[in-house]
């Protein structure tokens, strides 16, 4: 179940303009990175996703538990996160923030709300990242 639910997050990432998949495969704090499009010659910039599979919309977990993370830039508590689940009889996706982008940098949430996934809403997450970096770097001039 659980590759199955990362194939089809990145499936939903990859119908998104602009934005580069990568399995992450350094250990077991994310299952993608998403590399969102930026100017020439701005930072990198990096949405973590976890994904996980469930047999019906009452399995979604209730809390997320974070693994041993990464101790690198690369890690969750480094970039804004989100966790994608999916249904495996119909794959109906729900998604929540697990480190939510603030103006105040990132703000952890190990029981937020899942909301439903679709190419529409997933769109303006995709923007609202990218806006976040983009006020980081202002706020670094």
């Amino acid at each position: 179940m659980h590759q199955r639910a990362v194939w089809l997050a990145a499936l939903f990432f990859n119908r998104q303009n602009g934005v580069r998949v990568t399995e992450w495969k350094q250990d077991d704090s994310l299952d993608l990175v998403v590399t969102l499009p930026k100017e020439e010659h701005a930072p990198s910039r990096f949405l973590g996703v976890v994904a996980v599979g469930v047999l019906s919309i009452e399995e979604l977990p209730a809390k997320y538990n974070a693994p041993k993370l990464a101790a690198d830039f690369y890690s969750v508590d480094a970039m804004p996160t989100l966790q994608l689940a999916f249904t495996m009889p119909n794959d109906q996706g729900f998604y929540r923030w697990v480190q939510e982008p603030t103006p105040d940098g990132i703000q952890a949430h190990p029981d937020g709300e899942w909301e439903a996934l679709s190419d529409a809403t997933l769109a303006p997450v995709v923007a609202r990242v990218s806006a976040w970096y983009d006020a980081q770097t202002e706020q670094r001039k």
